[in-house]
């Protein structure tokens, strides 16, 4: 290692091949040889490992690049980059703040994208469990879709209301301690979505608020067939806070053209919209013949564009929603990830995205199903372009 913390090493790689000097930066790998430079952003990182004293990184832009003639640093340079990666994709994630709890210890997972398994580093946030692999595999599991967690003895099993399954094992003393943990946030996390629907309607009693808050976790949208039949009430005083949001002209159509069961609606605080310090987001959603289409408003304040979402999914509609909301939940709400091209999502600028889009399979889903946009120029060019694509 030299003096200002960096590593030598002998680089072999399709863009660097003789003994280099390396920085392990904020969100980049930097090899500095005799007369050369090649950076290799994290975002372009797919693995990495050590086996018979060599170092590996795989990428997805120049093939594998192998580290060698390090000695005892490499264990040092691995751990580095295991945290800055790690670093980088929290960032990816959206997750800030400090882990109120972490620990390292193998995990497996089975989901849309396929199944993995392997050893990560674990960390626990107030509203999501992340699984931190030394590859591109990380996982960030929201809690407020988390049906109850199991503990085996060396096993904690969860499984969200998408059906996607998520193991972390083998963590020795604190397999209980990270179990009481998520147990913990998870009602806390009901706990704020009961008291946002007890703001919106005082009168409801504790058995409608606990069914509100378990269908409508924050920032989460449910249909208004559902919430009107716990409380009509409570979607009255809804749709009181839309009509205050930018969403109303929105909503307004699609009641026109939708039933109770294909509407949808959702409130997100924290965002800072309307007078009540909420955002809220409405959809239509039809479905039929295996095939379905559905509009999305969301109402961000007068600095945010005006546009509709406009998607076209297989399936079901319900099984639509909820990935949506995943989704949704994952971006915290922004939607231009969504809509940005492919070529776009390459620039090195966008490469949060990037990273979020290739480890996020909700996201991957609504990237697929994204159909356009209706933009707010006229009322009858908007809802042109909405009825479009119900056709």
């Amino acid at each position: 290692m030299t003096n200002d913390g960096r590593f030598e090493a002998i680089v072999q790689s399709e863009g660097l091949n003789c003994q280099a000097v390396i920085a392990v930066n904020e969100d980049h790998l930097r090899f500095e040889g005799p007369g050369k430079i090649l950076i290799v952003p994290y975002s372009n990182i797919d693995l990495f490992y050590i086996n018979n004293y060599r170092m590996y990184i795989e990428t997805d832009n120049i093939g594998q690049i192998t580290l060698s003639k390090m000695g005892r640093d490499m264990d040092s340079m691995y751990e580095q980059l295991w945290n800055g990666y790690n670093d980088r994709t929290l960032k990816a994630f959206f997750v800030s703040g400090t882990p109120m709890f972490e620990t390292e210890g193998e995990y497996r997972y089975s989901e849309d994208g396929g199944e993995a398994r392997g050893r990560a580093k674990i960390k626990l946030y107030e509203d999501c469990l992340c699984i931190l692999p030394p590859d591109a595999g990380a996982r960030r599991i929201p809690l407020c879709f988390m049906r109850e967690p199991v503990m085996t003895d060396f096993t904690i099993s969860m499984a969200l209301d998408t059906d996607e399954h998520y193991e972390v094992i083998r963590l020795g003393s604190s397999t209980r301690r990270l179990f009481e943990l998520i147990n913990e946030n998870i009602r806390a996390v009901l706990d704020k979505a009961a008291a946002t629907a007890l703001e919106m309607d005082g009168s409801l009693s504790s058995e409608q608020v606990t069914s509100i808050a378990r269908l409508m976790p924050e920032g989460a949208a449910a249909s208004a067939f559902a919430l009107g039949g716990i409380s009509q009430a409570y979607l009255e005083a809804l749709e009181v806070n839309i009509a205050r949001s930018r969403a109303a002209s929105a909503y307004e159509y699609f009641k026109e053209i939708c039933s109770p069961r294909e509407l949808f609606i959702g409130i997100k605080s924290g965002l800072s919209r309307n007078e009540e310090g909420r955002a809220v987001w409405v959809a239509a959603a039809k479905d039929g013949g295996g095939q379905g289409a559905a509009a999305v408003e969301l109402a961000l304040g007068e600095e945010s564009a005006a546009a509709t979402y406009l998607y076209r999914f297989s399936g079901d509609r319900d099984s639509f929603f909820k990935r949506l909301n995943h989704a949704m939940e994952a971006i915290s709400f922004r939607r231009e990830v969504v809509s940005m091209p492919y070529e776009e999502l390459a620039r090195p600028e966008n490469d949060l995205y990037a990273m979020a889009v290739k480890r996020t399979g909700a996201l991957r889903f609504l990237r697929s199903c994204f159909a356009g946009r209706a933009i707010h120029r006229t009322k009858e060019s908007w809802r042109r372009a909405v009825d479009e694509v119900f056709q």
